[in-house]
């Protein structure tokens, strides 16, 4: 492996503040234009990860605080650095749901740093195994800070696959 990789694998994805500003829904719509622009990713462990509109719709619903929103310009290059921490069978036993797997990487908004979590759904399409973009989350790596949403403000919506 080159070492200049994996110099790179243990650095956080680093984007800078761009202080967003606006109503959640205002922000809601920027980042998602940001993702409508987003090319299929390699992912050194998975393969190739394509964005989908229900993993944009997913990811976006649960965001309120501006960084949350932001972090979306940082998900190709969080899921190409990514590390695979966890793969499991889908809950609700479908035929075409193979595995949900959990991607960890950290990732630096300014000086805010964050632990990103993405969950990325593999499936059988015909014969293929594809993998598609579901769902991202950041959270403060410190105990508390000004520019994330409190997550015990947050709806319950279970974990992956549920």
């Amino acid at each position: 492996m080159d070492p200049c990789h994996d110099l790179e694998a243990n650095q956080p994805v680093r984007i800078p503040d761009e202080h967003w500003m606006g109503t959640p829904k205002e922000m809601h719509e920027r980042a998602d234009q940001i993702m409508r622009a987003f090319e299929p990713v390699r992912q050194p462990q998975l393969g190739i990860i394509r964005f989908s509109r229900d993993g944009r719709d997913k990811t976006l619903s649960e965001k309120r605080s501006p960084h949350e929103f932001q972090s979306v310009r940082a998900l190709p290059e969080l899921i190409r650095r990514g590390q695979v921490v966890s793969t499991t069978a889908d809950r609700k036993g479908r035929q075409d749901v193979r595995a949900w797997h959990k991607l960890e990487h950290g990732l630096q908004i300014g000086d805010a740093a964050y632990q990103a979590e993405i969950t990325v759904k593999e499936f059988t399409d015909g014969s293929a195994v594809a993998h598609k973009f579901y769902l991202h989350r950041i959270k403060n790596v410190k105990a508390s800070s000004p520019y994330i949403a409190d997550p015990a403000l947050r709806p319950s919506r279970g974990p992956a696959g549920q």
